[in-house]
């Protein structure tokens, strides 16, 4: 599942700490271009990373009814999100995935994903 999340990354100047994003301490001090070139999610799920080791990995994430994708950036831990298995995506890429206006009307996504290699910056 995918929720959304109100980083509001491009309006901190894609600024991990003024967020107060888990990843803040490992990854704040990466360059503007590595920071911005993803949307930001937090992830907590029973499989794959967890904490400091998720940080800064990408997930394509796939929305379950519609087939549409999108890479993003993990910059968080979700804080207890649906019990702790969710994505909590920046609104505008929940936006992009979110073809039908389903997502935003039931305030979640059914979602798929998989780990992918980060563009190097």
């Amino acid at each position: 599942m995918a929720t959304y999340i109100e980083y509001n990354a491009p309006s901190v100047n894609w600024d991990l700490g003024a967020v107060s994003a888990s990843c803040a301490a490992l990854d704040e001090d990466k360059p503007l271009e590595w920071r911005s070139l993803y949307w930001w999610t937090a992830f907590c799920w029973p499989t794959g990373p967890r904490g400091d080791d998720a940080c800064g990995q990408c997930v394509q994430v796939t929305n379950s009814v519609t087939g549409a994708s999108a890479t993003v950036r993990i910059v968080d831990d979700c804080g207890g999100i649906n019990g702790g298995e969710a994505l909590g995506m920046d609104t505008p890429v929940f936006h992009q995935i979110d073809t039908d206006g389903r997502g935003m009307a039931d305030g979640q996504l059914e979602v798929n994903y998989q780990f992918v290699n980060c563009a190097v910056v």
